[in-house]
């Protein structure tokens, strides 16, 4: 994700478009939530604690539904697809980009707190450089959780992002998709609720 963001913003200095500031607003904003939700955590009691994943599944909820809400309230706006170029800057749209990539930020954070290094959650490039280097990458099902847990997470991103694409295409725009994962997002923070501690 930040990659793309990394090269929109160098190509940004030939100024040749205006697609930098989306990509710039991004990268700042994921760095910044991912500072963030580490010393959000850390101030909690620690990344595993029932309540640091409650509360931080709540704040990405939250920052997800902000964007949505906007979008909603026509602050943004979330027309699918965009009726903007790439050189026009739409302002009021990188509120809801900052919110979403702030977000992303304590996702990431989350996986690595967790232990789940192997499932970075927004990067598919390592993702599926780990996953087919892996020695153990033809082992029986099961045999190798992380090789399973990488596979089932490209193929969880891929079909999220083609659900997503559908939705807001059907529905002629971005919020939808959006409802969907802060319910997504809502329901695995309640999950965290019931969560069989472990011994």
């Amino acid at each position: 994700m930040q990659t793309g963001n990394t090269v929109f913003i160098a190509l940004g200095t030939l100024g040749t478009s205006n697609n930098w500031t989306r990509s710039l607003t991004s990268l700042l904003f994921f760095v910044a939530g991912c500072f963030s939700f580490a010393r959000f955590h850390a101030l909690l009691g620690g990344p595993r604690l029932r309540r640091t994943l409650l509360a931080s599944f709540l704040l990405q909820t939250a920052c997800i539904a902000a964007a949505a809400i906007l979008i909603n309230a026509r602050a943004v706006d979330g027309a699918f697809p965009t009726p903007y170029t790439a050189d026009v800057v739409d302002y009021p749209q990188l509120v809801a980009v900052a919110c979403l990539s702030f977000q992303a930020g304590g996702q990431i954070v989350n996986s690595r707190g967790l232990g789940l290094n192997e499932v970075p959650t927004i990067v598919i490039t390592s993702l599926l450089c780990d996953l087919v280097s892996d020695p153990k990458l033809f082992a029986r099902w099961r045999a190798n959780p992380k090789r399973d847990r990488r596979a089932a997470g490209f193929v969880l991103t891929f079909l999220g992002a083609v659900c997503g694409g559908w939705v807001s295409k059907a529905a002629g725009g971005l919020a939808p998709s959006l409802w969907w994962v802060a319910a997504m997002k809502l329901a695995i923070a309640l999950v965290w609720i019931v969560w069989k501690k472990k011994e």
